[in-house]
């Protein structure tokens, strides 16, 4: 991660960087799926999250992957964005980011402040993932 926030190095650099970081967040399964989908309009659109997201937002070195995660997976909810929430849950458990309990008081500060219903559809959506991701953990 780099110290400075504002530090933009370009090209492949970066590329690179957000590669890295996109693959341990969501996984090289998912990664490879959606840059292996891109073709000649969408590539363009990949390497752009790529290098803004992941390099550009997520690699700043401010804030920590666990304190992103939250703030990510809280502000999908919130929007709805529920295919982009569970792959933020899966990661959040994979990396160790967030315990099952963790997340369930996320869904519980979601309660508080996003309301009930959005409360209610993040716990739906998580657990299957958390449920998979115990079993796993259990064999």
């Amino acid at each position: 991660m780099s110290s400075d926030p504002d530090s933009t190095p370009a090209g492949d650099d970066r590329m690179e960087r957000g590669l890295a970081v996109r693959r341990r967040i969501l996984g090289d399964t998912y990664v490879d799926a959606a840059l292996g989908a891109s073709d000649s309009f969408s590539a363009p659109f990949q390497r752009f999250i790529t290098e803004n997201v992941w390099a550009g937002v997520w690699d700043r070195g401010v804030l920590d992957e666990r304190s992103r995660s939250l703030v990510t997976m809280s502000t999908l909810a919130t929007n709805g964005h529920w295919h982009e929430f569970a792959l933020h849950v899966g990661g959040a458990l994979r990396n160790g980011f967030l315990t099952p309990e963790e997340l369930f008081e996320m869904c519980a500060q979601l309660a508080a402040y996003a309301g009930y219903p959005v409360a209610l559809r993040a716990t739906k959506e998580a657990r299957p993932i958390v449920a998979e991701f115990l079993e796993k953990k259990s064999s």
